[in-house]
């Protein structure tokens, strides 16, 4: 039955009269109710009465056993809800990062239904996709509808969904009997309409593509006026290397811990932060922590527990890099040496997207050393790019620019449809020649494996990166850098099919260059089968504790 066909609702409690400007419900789809939804102890605007009303009217479901349990009454769920009530209070935006598994989403789902109720709210949900911001409104309805089944002592009249299927569990748009609106968009930051929203939560918002740009957008649609608090941002996500999620998390000064497993910090944006991990959960003790990491890939493990960010989403390329190991001086410049050979290597991209990496030969042992990269941040001809190329290595080699040896892809001598020019001709006219490097992609991947795989002792590897100069590398090989999906619907039980071949973005440029210049270096040292003892590494190199004596 819908709404209107109800009796209508004899309240066991006494509602401030408050009318919901701006909709419009003359179809009858929903009966207004004036004032907050709740009673007494909830309808209070303060912490602990948000707190109650999470942990005494709203659940979770579990979908793989279809279980529902009460979100827990624990410590951290209070200091989170504590730290998140007062941030709304003045307007502060609220940031959390978090480890999986602490059914946090629940929480703030439950936590804006509490703010919907006690006032006329629009707010909206943004997501990866329509589908996920569309399953988080689902969740207002659900823990909606458990409340009326569960407290039909509250007296609440049914909320109204549109857009979507609930029983799909995805739906675009609720709407609560009092007024307020609750909305899905996806992450795009074009969808907002208009100003004067009451609130906006983006999940999983450091892996959006412009987290800056639709965290700008949903300061600018909650905005007050002049002198008077606006509505609330809140950003609920996990642990990623993404650099523009980096810079608005950024905290000045350092981390509060607030209790086991939580930290507060102030962002340079204004905004507050809070790091949560699963060891704030006193039911995740270590030996749940060792059952867990037991059946989950290290990978995956690292990156959605631990909240290392150093792991990227998805299959890497390069399994056989180690970060400390083959990046030891981490984001230190690496120290300048003398009588080594130079190679750069040139991914052309038919001259649109190029990128350059710059290799060190030592003297013997032969340790090589990633030291620069040039990279692209768009489309960029070669007869700007090859400038930038030299005014680096002018400036980093000062006297030995002019001998490095430069490799590039096939598309070196491919023509430019604007002037007719090839990307070797346009660098050479910069006094850089570049050569033609094989493009199986076979032949590059083992070049650049070969280097990991190299070591020249057990401590010494054979390859470095200097991940000040090279921070686009760095991260490729960390995880950025990672092997292609097939498109939805090629699927090979419940997983995705991966292409044996890498994904063409930002990341793969640079690595590509790299794999030119790696595929003339295996060749240089391959014959010359460079060892040194264990007990003695030369000196200079660098060792996973630093630099050798």
């Amino acid at each position: 039955m819908r709404g209107k066909s109800e009796p209508p609702i004899v309240l066991p409690f006494e509602m401030d009269a408050v009318e919901a400007e701006g909709f419009d419900f003359s179809d009858g789809d929903l009966p207004m109710r004036r004032g907050p939804l709740w009673p007494a102890p909830y309808r209070e605007d303060s912490a602990e009465a948000a707190y109650r009303f999470i942990t005494e009217c709203c659940w979770t479901y579990n979908e793989a056993d279809a279980s529902v349990e009460p979100i827990p009454a624990q410590e951290h769920v209070r200091e989170v809800v504590r730290a998140w009530w007062e941030c709304r209070r003045t307007g502060r935006p609220f940031i959390e990062e978090k480890s999986r598994r602490l059914i946090m989403s629940w929480v703030f789902r439950g936590l804006r239904l509490w703010s919907m109720g006690l006032r006329p709210e629009k707010g909206v949900v943004c997501g990866l996709t329509y589908p996920k911001a569309a399953e988080h409104v689902w969740r207002f309805h659900w823990l909606y509808t458990q409340l009326r089944e569960r407290r039909p002592e509250f007296r609440l009249a049914p909320c109204l969904a549109r857009e979507g299927n609930v029983g799909a569990m995805a739906i675009r748009t609720l709407i609560l009997p009092n007024g307020s609106i609750a909305s899905a968009l996806n992450q795009s930051g074009e969808s907002f309409q208009g100003s004067g929203y009451a609130w906006v939560d983006m999940e999983e918002f450091s892996l959006y593509m412009r987290p800056e740009y639709m965290y700008g957008q949903a300061l600018r649609v909650t905005e007050g006026k002049p002198g008077e608090v606006g509505g609330h941002v809140s950003v609920i996500t996990n642990a990623s290397p993404n650099q523009a999620w980096q810079g608005i998390k950024r905290v000045s000064g350092e981390l509060r811990p607030q209790m086991r497993g939580l930290w507060l910090g102030d962002c340079a944006n204004g905004a507050l932060y809070c790091r949560l991990h699963y060891s704030a959960d006193p039911e995740k003790d270590a030996a749940w922590a060792a059952a867990a990491r037991a059946r989950t890939p290290d990978r995956e493990w690292r990156r959605e527990m631990e909240m290392d960010e150093t792991v990227h989403d998805g299959e890497p390329v390069y399994a056989d890099y180690r970060d400390r190991f083959h990046c030891p001086l981490q984001e230190k410049e690496l120290p300048e040496m003398r009588q080594c050979q130079y190679l750069g290597g040139w991914d052309c991209g038919s001259t649109i997207t190029p990128a350059f990496v710059l290799l060190r030969l030592t003297p013997k042992p032969f340790q090589v050393h990633a030291i620069l990269e040039v990279v692209s941040p768009g489309a960029e001809p070669m007869d700007k790019f090859a400038p930038r190329v030299l005014a680096e290595l002018m400036r980093l080699l000062p006297g030995d620019w002019p001998d490095v040896e430069h490799w590039g892809d096939a598309t070196v001598v491919t023509r430019n449809g604007a002037n007719g020019e090839t990307a070797q001709e346009a660098a050479r006219r910069h006094g850089i020649r570049i050569r033609q490097a094989s493009n199986a992609w076979g032949e590059r991947y083992g070049a650049v494996t070969w280097l990991l795989m190299q070591t020249i002792d057990p401590v010494t590897p054979r390859f470095v990166v200097d991940g000040s100069r090279c921070p686009v590398l760095r991260a490729g090989f960390q995880g950025a850098y990672k092997f292609e999906e097939s498109p939805a619907g090629e699927s090979a039980g419940p997983a995705r099919i991966l292409r044996d071949t890498p994904k063409k973005d930002s990341y793969s440029h640079v690595h590509d260059a790299l794999q030119y210049a790696a595929i003339r270096l295996r060749k240089m040292l391959a014959p010359r089968r460079p060892s040194a003892p264990a007990s003695d590494p030369a000196a200079g190199l660098l060792t996973r504790y630093g630099i050798s004596k």
